[in-house]
């Protein structure tokens, strides 16, 4: 068998290219020499560069520093406007049926204002609504000798188109209502004490509360009630006749339950007290002083 003997290019094929590159390479130190001289040359054009920059930087300072100084302007404030004080409206509803009640009740509360619910006299109302049943109630005496407003139903009318608790004006002060009719509420009352300063109607008095039968018991809260707000020192007399004054040494009036007084005697823990002030004092009965707020 004849085996085929591998062929090899001829050695003068390869000769030409080897000497081409042997003769382009330059010997080994010279071309170190050639390779130094350029990192020499590079490394000082790159020291030139940077001379001259640090010194381009250091003439733009000096320029910047000679520049004169722009005088500083202190900012101007503006302070914003410091908003009114708004008294917070505490409204109470009086003589109203429970359907109304609760109508202008979610209106009050709609409007921002505070409801002052319940039957009893709440010290920080601001107004007092009257309905057709309104009558002399504790809401409004208290209310009238306190500085609230008394107003009517129109007033919330107004304030419900207006979407806020409106200024009270004449139109809105209530007339007495039922208590007018039957006589006793001055249409004029409630003007009357809207220009009284609150809690003065009755500053000033010493007035002594004796205690009342079991039955007008409610009556003597409602009247300790109103002639507080009224501006009143109030003194207590237990029921064994001890008499606790508060300011005064002897009160300048004396309230009694009972109609008839003509006869001290008559009037249980009356006459000790009369005799602690030498006589000298007024007795009267609480309609004494309804009729003093109500007809004034």
């Amino acid at each position: 068998v004849d085996e085929e003997e591998p062929v090899m290019a001829p050695v003068e094929d390869f000769a030409p290219e080897q000497e081409e590159r042997v003769e382009n390479q330059a010997p080994e130190p010279e071309r170190r020499g050639r390779d130094a001289s350029k990192a020499s040359t590079s490394k000082d054009s790159m020291t030139k560069t940077t001379r001259k920059t640090a010194t381009t930087t250091t003439k733009v300072v000096a320029k910047a520093a000679k520049a004169p100084s722009k005088p500083k302007t202190k900012p101007t404030v503006t302070k914003a406007a410091t908003p009114a004080f708004v008294t917070k409206a505490y409204v109470a509803l009086s003589g109203f049926s429970s359907v109304d009640i609760k109508k202008y009740s979610t209106l009050v509360r709609r409007l921002g204002a505070i409801l002052c619910s319940g039957h009893e006299w709440e010290p920080s109302t601001t107004h007092v609504v009257f309905g057709a049943r309104g009558s002399r109630s504790i809401k409004f005496l208290a209310g009238a000798i306190s500085g609230a407003h008394l107003v009517d139903e129109s007033f919330l009318v107004e304030c419900a188109s207006a979407g806020k608790i409106v200024d009270v004006r004449d139109k809105h002060l209530w007339r007495g209502g039922r208590g007018a009719e039957m006589g006793v509420i001055d249409a004029q009352a409630t003007k009357h004490w809207s220009t009284v300063a609150p809690h003065s109607a009755f500053k000033g008095l010493s007035i002594a509360l004796l205690p009342f039968e079991p039955s007008a018991k409610i009556d003597r809260a409602m009247l300790d009630v109103v002639l507080r707000a009224g501006g009143a020192s109030l003194s207590s007399v237990s029921s064994k006749g001890d008499v606790c004054l508060t300011q005064a040494e002897v009160p300048d009036i004396v309230i009694t339950d009972h109609a008839d007084v003509r006869t001290p005697t008559a009037v249980p823990r009356l006459a000790p007290l009369i005799d602690a002030c030498a006589g000298g004092v007024l007795v009267v009965t609480p309609e004494f002083f309804k009729s003093w707020i109500s007809t004034p």
